[in-house]
């Protein structure tokens, strides 16, 4: 690939709590080599002029749903593997653009696992994108927030739900995701706003299930991601041993000192919230 030399104006670094003034970052193999207020200059690296720009880091963006689209999930997930794959080509490249290089994908509805393939063509060098972390599905108990069976009239069949309602079966199902390719297991404990039959302060999963479903993703050595909203849920979440809690929509103070002392993560995403629930309905 080459060396490259970035001539910035200015740099953040991600960790400092400054902007460090006129710095040089070699970039060889695409990889940072060296960063300075001078650097290194192979014979032949290109050299980049940003001294008008502040250079930092890529961004990581740890919830997205490359593959669906909420605001028209139940007319997408009658799209093919390959149709959903391509859109999600699409937007992880709009991604890097805006200058994310990291993207957790957190479930897709689809019986298949567009994002894993998506993943993989990425790291072979197929196709140009970010890198991306996945949990290819939405583990779910029945009526809850990952089951899309109650947007299709009762005699459809449609296997893009990933749902479990027993101990075995959720063992099976997490166990299905790691062999297909999972970086995380992604499961739902409480409602969401754009499924059909929930609420998000009310949770879906028992204890016994959720305890099952983490205890089996940990024995395979994958974190747990949990949709989650009430606060009830959220602390069953971080009870079982979840490793982020996403959304929390309706998380107290309790929840909070539990998510803290155990080093559990939170991804609020209340700014996507906001503008989906600021698109107007038919």
């Amino acid at each position: 690939m080459g060396a490259s030399v970035l001539v910035c104006g200015a740099v953040f670094d991600g960790v400092s709590d400054e902007i460090v003034g006129p710095t040089q970052i070699l970039v060889r193999d695409g990889l940072i080599a060296e960063i300075g207020p001078a650097v290194h200059r192979p014979d032949g690296a290109e050299v980049i002029d940003l001294s008008q720009r502040t250079v930092s880091p890529g961004f990581i963006d740890t919830h997205v749903h490359l593959t669906m689209d909420a605001s028209d999930l139940a007319l997408q997930t009658l799209q093919s593997s390959a149709a959903k794959a391509l859109k999600g080509l699409h937007l992880a490249q709009q991604y890097l653009q805006y200058g994310f290089t990291t993207l957790r994908d957190l479930g897709s509805m689809d019986p298949e696992f567009p994002t894993v393939d998506l993943r993989d063509a990425i790291n072979a060098g197929l196709v140009t994108g970010p890198r991306l972390v996945v949990a290819p599905h939405v583990i779910s108990a029945s009526a809850g927030h990952g089951d899309m069976s109650g947007f299709y009239p009762p005699r459809w069949e449609l296997p893009v739900s990933t749902l479990a309602d027993s101990a075995p079966e959720i063992r099976r199902v997490v166990r299905r995701e790691h062999a297909h390719g999972a970086d995380w297991i992604k499961t739902a404990n409480a409602g969401g706003y754009f499924s059909v039959g929930d609420d998000p302060a009310s949770g879906t999963w028992f204890d016994d299930e959720m305890e099952e479903l983490c205890a089996t993703a940990r024995l395979l050595g994958l974190p747990v991601a949990v949709h989650t909203g009430g606060a009830e849920a959220c602390k069953q979440a971080v009870r079982c041993g979840a490793r982020s809690l996403e959304h929390a929509y309706l998380i107290d103070e309790e929840a909070i000192d539990m998510a803290e002392r155990s080093g559990t993560y939170v991804v609020p995403t209340m700014q996507m919230t906001r503008e989906d629930l600021d698109i107007p309905r038919v």
